[in-house]
């Protein structure tokens, strides 16, 4: 029931997206409204001459459109506290359901800066928000190559062979000198007492 719902709202936004798009967006003010030029001022008439005599260039004064862009705002709600709500603007448009437990799913749609469509559909339950989009960011590719082993020069073999043999030496030497030490048995002292 409720990916019904869903499907049924992310094609209600789609729906209201196209319809804004197709009649009132920036493409189809042209062909929407039969060649109405939109926000641009209409061009001045180039002058005519009249027996080689030029003309005066006429005052010509802009002429600003205003075109009726349909905006849509709803929300409908009933005593279980299950909600619909959503609106409709020009480049933008919502829609979404809550139940009567605080559940919700929707989606929106607009245009970023750069100008591409962005689309987010969410679900927001007991299991957390969870969203689909087409500008989500993507991760970074995990680079998990094991580092290659830089094998030794002639000159750190003969270094670790010297070390090593300095090591063995000194650990010799150490343990000849702890066998020379003559062992002194300790006396054993006499209990003091405090008076």
């Amino acid at each position: 029931m409720k990916s019904t719902v869903c499907c049924l709202l992310v094609l209600a936004v789609a729906a209201q997206a196209q319809h804004y798009y197709n009649n009132y967006g920036y493409a189809g003010l042209g062909a929407g409204y039969g060649g109405y030029a939109g926000y641009y001022p209409v061009a001045p008439a180039a002058p005519v001459a009249y027996h080689g005599v030029p003309a005066a260039v006429p005052a010509v004064v802009p002429a600003y459109g205003y075109p009726s862009f349909t905006s849509t705002q709803y929300h409908a709600q009933d005593e279980m506290g299950q909600a619909r709500f959503g609106y409709a603007h020009p480049g933008q448009a919502a829609s979404n359901y809550r139940d009567g437990l605080g559940n919700q799913i929707g989606s929106y749609a607009y245009f970023n800066p750069e100008g591409k469509e962005v689309r987010v559909s969410y679900t927001a339950d007991h299991r957390g928000f969870r969203v689909l989009s087409n500008d989500l960011p993507v991760a970074p590719v995990a680079n998990l190559v094991a580092p290659v082993q830089v094998p030794e020069t002639i000159e750190v073999a003969q270094a670790k062979a010297a070390h090593l043999a300095a090591h063995a030496e000194a650990t010799a030497a150490h343990a000849a000198a702890k066998a020379a030490l003559p062992v002194t048995p300790v006396a054993a002292a006499a209990p003091t007492t405090t008076a």
